[in-house]
């Protein structure tokens, strides 16, 4: 199924080296340390540049959302103008759920919900004896670095004034004693296989609402309730809503007692803590009648076509706000099964509704609607894991945690040599022969073939 494969080690290996632009660039096994005393001021100038970059997930330089399984490989920077002493750079990835909120304590807020957090040392070493660290030389040094992320379902990369959760990657120059020189935390978003619905065809939804003696109301949703957030066609949201005259008798009964009709796609989150509750419902699409289309037929029925842009992640309508901004203001999938953030959404149609010479606004129709992040049809992998199911909870190993991959060098991704027969060496016959070579047709007699022995 499409959503267990990850890029396996040959399509990582056949992705071409960095361009080091003059950079020095480290491996794991760099061993060539010049070591220097801890306590000389002279190379504790802090560097001019200090970064993590992520460059591909999955094999993928576009693609900038991680999944279960997926790979992804990146690269910490580090330029210094003058040499610089250090234990060692550490690179840590964690991913937590946060409350934002004091009503339940500064500790907490402070603390939050770890998922994971995992580190590796890609220059240096984990402890040194005595004053003598290593010595990182002047220019500009690049330290490849990849990571597996698990078959586990996490909640997914979400920002909210409420509660946050959030996977990050973060450098770090450690300097026992002294202040550690960190980089600004690099996030990487993450989302989770969720289910979008189990069959292929979309079934259409449709609901009605009686308005008095006089009219019925009828709102049908093309593609129904369930959509993938990972497919361009869920751009845009299709919805019909008809008008239908009941009074047989009067045909042209007039339909203009509802106008102003609005619909808009709302996102409500519940946190919960402990007896901490709080929730909160914020607009995250909305259209109006002006932009609708709109057909009559002479039955007295009236019906707006109404399409709804869809803040996800691959659609090409997104603002540069929503760009910049994406995890507060983009879509995630609907998530119930996180411990403590519960993301929902739902379908309001409102209009402005006429009584005699009063109109007043009103709730024609609320429809809960679900994302998922797997094509209609599809299952789940049957290995994928709840990050709250025992096995993984309850796990003080670093088996069902992320983990950091050696990435391959130039080495590694040259073929192995196979001792076959030499190929055969064709040179060109001396001038002599040449001479005596050509025929009544004036042509050339084929090069001599000179077979290697060995």
């Amino acid at each position: 199924m499409s959503s267990e494969t990850t890029s396996s080690w040959l399509d990582l290996l056949a992705t071409p080296a960095l361009d080091m632009d003059g950079s020095r660039l480290f491996s794991p096994d760099h061993a060539n340390y010049r070591y220097v005393d801890s306590g000389n001021r002279k190379f504790r100038n802090p560097p001019i540049h200090f970064s993590v970059s992520i460059l591909k997930i999955d094999g993928d330089a576009q693609n900038k959302t991680c999944h279960p399984g997926s790979i992804f490989e990146g690269v910490v920077k580090l330029k210094l103008d003058a040499p610089l002493a250090a234990q060692h750079l550490k690179l840590v990835f964690k991913g937590a759920e946060r409350i934002h909120s004091d009503a339940i304590g500064k500790a907490h807020k402070k603390r939050g919900e770890c998922l994971f957090a995992i580190k590796t040392v890609l220059w240096g070493k984990p402890s040194c004896q005595g004053r003598l660290w290593p010595l990182l030389e002047s220019g500009e040094h690049l330290f490849p670095f990849m990571c597996e992320i698990p078959m586990i379902n996490y909640p997914p990369t979400f920002r909210h004034h409420l509660a946050s959760c959030e996977f990050e990657l973060l450098a770090s120059l450690e300097r026992p004693a002294l202040r550690p020189f960190q980089t600004v935390p690099k996030r990487i978003r993450y989302e989770p296989f969720i289910e979008s619905k189990s069959v292929k065809s979309p079934l259409i939804y449709q609901e009605k609402l009686r308005m008095g003696n006089a009219h019925n109301l009828l709102v049908t949703l093309v593609k129904g309730c369930h959509y993938n957030i990972l497919d361009d066609c869920t751009e845009t949201m299709k919805v019909q809503l008809s008008i239908i005259n009941l009074l047989k008798d009067k045909p042209n009964q007039d339909l203009n007692g509802i106008n102003h009709i609005e619909a808009s796609v709302k996102r409500q989150v519940d946190v919960t803590y402990g007896s901490y509750h709080r929730s909160d419902t914020m607009v995250m699409a909305h259209t109006e009648q002006s932009k609708f289309g709109v057909s009559n037929n002479r039955h007295g029925a009236r019906t707006y076509y109404i399409s709804i842009p869809l803040p996800i992640e691959i659609s090409k309508n997104n603002n540069p706000t929503i760009l910049k901004n994406f995890s507060v203001l983009g879509m995630t999938a609907s998530t119930n099964f996180s411990k403590h953030i519960k993301i929902e959404y739902r379908l309001h149609i409102t209009a402005r509704v006429r009584h005699g010479l009063i109109w007043t606004k009103r709730k024609l129709f609320s429809i809960p609607l679900h994302f998922g992040t797997v094509a209609p049809g599809e299952q789940l992998p049957s290995t994928l894991v709840n990050y709250r199911d025992p096995s993984v909870a309850l796990d003080t190993t670093l088996s069902t945690k992320p983990r950091f991959i050696r990435p391959p060098n130039l080495q590694e991704q040259l073929p192995a040599y196979d001792e076959e027969p030499c190929p055969p060496v064709y040179c060109f016959p001396s001038a002599t022969a040449a001479d005596n070579n050509f025929n009544v047709n004036g042509r050339s007699n084929p090069l001599r073939l000179i077979t290697s022995s060995h």
